[in-house]
This record gives structure tokens, sequence and C-alpha cells, in this order.
């Protein structure tokens, strides 16, 4: 159990939601990721990062067509992980 609590914990701090099979692309089902994350520790840890994450979705989903046109016309693009503007400076 602590090294699947350690991969889902991991996952979830990098915004990588579902967990996914460290050594196949299947996404772990909702009931294998309670039972790994045993201690009510690590499912608020967990739960706090879902939480995260879905907040940054949203905002992500919150920026209107003019904001992204004129954040283009600046060179400036919303990251497609997180949301976040960002300006390219190389490549």
């Amino acid at each position: 159990r602590p090294f699947a609590a350690q991969h889902c914990l991991a996952a979830a701090d990098a915004g990588r939601l579902p967990p996914r099979c460290p050594s196949c692309p299947a996404t772990w089902p909702s009931t294998a990721i309670r039972y790994a994350l045993e201690t009510e520790a690590n499912k608020a840890r967990y739960n706090a990062a879902v939480r995260g994450l879905n907040e940054l979705r949203a905002q992500r989903a919150r920026h209107d067509a003019a904001t992204v046109e004129e954040m283009r016309r600046l060179g400036v693009r919303a990251c497609p992980r997180c949301g976040a503007w960002v300006e390219k400076v190389r490549g």
C-alpha cells in the first residue's frame, strides 16, 4: 500500500489525474485510489490536489475569446496544461 499511496499522491501533486498504472496507460479506478490512500492525511492531500486542479481547469475555461485574442496579439498564450499565461522565449 505505501507504494500505491506514494504513486497516487505524486500523480496528484503533478496534476496527472486520475492516476495511471505505472506500467500501462490504464487509469486507476476510484476504489483502488481510496484503498491506496488509507490514511485521512493522504486522502486530504489528494483531495486538495484534485480541488486545485479543478480550479485551474475552471479558470482556463473562463478565458473569454476577446482576452485570448488580445493575449495572442501580444505574443502570450495559455499553457495547455494549467491555463496560466506564458510567453514563449525560445524555439
